[in-house]
């Protein structure tokens, strides 16, 4: 599979869990630690939908990793800014900051460890 083709597929993916995981985002906005947890899960997520619709292509994790934490990112961004009575998705620093960090984190952690990874073929032709 080619780069684009995979930057392709794993952007529509993880901007449609993105576009779900802003509007369940909303609902933690100004919670102390689902605030930071749900757009975790939001970046984590959208790294499982790119890594999905790319397949086991392990040389295209990274740009899994960074499509996946951009999607991410637009997704808190959608939950800031569609909560009621709208609110800054870039500022106050001290207030939007920590989600966005934990949504990339989420999205490379994913990408990192929890992520499938093809196995290595079996020589069986030495037994």
């Amino acid at each position: 599979m080619r780069r684009f083709e995979a930057t392709v597929r794993a952007g529509l993916a993880g901007i449609f869990v993105a576009l779900i995981g802003g509007a369940i985002t909303t609902q933690y906005v100004d919670d102390h630690l689902f605030s930071l947890i749900v757009p975790g899960l939001i970046g984590a997520a959208a790294s499982w939908a790119g890594s999905a619709a790319i397949g086991r292509h392990s040389r295209n994790l990274p740009i899994v990793a960074v499509v996946a934490s951009l999607a991410g990112l637009v997704g808190t961004a959608l939950g800031f800014r569609l909560v009621p009575g709208g609110q800054s998705p870039l500022h106050p620093d001290w207030e939007v900051g920590p989600p966005y960090l934990c949504t990339v984190i989420g999205a490379v952690v994913w990408t990192l460890i929890w992520n499938p990874r093809p196995r290595s073929p079996v020589d069986r032709s030495a037994t």
